[in-house]
């Protein structure tokens, strides 16, 4: 110690201006965090009002490409077949081609040994000849459903 004596007074008055110091430090801290607070609050508005313009954008591209996807599939709906479309041209193929087949029915055995090999050399070509005519058949009922 070096022997230096501090009224009790003067000691109060160190006290209080010691404590008057870290109070203004303390309210300047205080004071910084607040204006820190604010500027981060500032920020995070900023954030959330461009998060939701740029959901709001994605949101419209998403849109746009739905109607234009529903808009293409309501143009095509109506370039395909229907069941009852196919069922129908069936139906007239087998009806023109059931003359064809009787007839090469009614000819198969009425002759024998070569003259029958002749015959089914020819029911070949007449098989040929069907598949031809189905192939042409179904080839003009979907060139007729393209064109409606």
């Amino acid at each position: 110690m070096s022997g230096e004596t501090v009224t009790l007074r003067e000691h109060f008055e160190a006290l209080r201006a010691a404590d008057a110091n870290l109070s203004a430090e303390r309210d300047r801290r205080y004071a910084e965090v607040s204006i820190e607070k604010e500027k981060a609050l500032r920020i995070k508005d900023t954030a959330d009002r461009d998060a939701l313009d740029l959901a709001r954008k994605a949101q419209n591209y998403r849109d746009d490409n739905d109607n234009k996807l529903r808009e293409q599939i309501n143009s095509e709906r109506g370039l395909f077949a229907t069941k009852d479309d196919l069922a129908n041209a069936v139906r007239e193929m087998a009806a023109t081609i059931k003359p064809l087949a009787e007839y090469v029915a009614s000819t198969t055995g009425r002759t024998g040994g070569e003259a029958e090999y002749r015959t089914e050399r020819r029911l070949d070509g007449a098989q040929l000849i069907q598949a031809l005519l189905v192939l042409v058949a179904v080839a003009a009922v979907v060139v007729a459903i393209l064109k409606k």
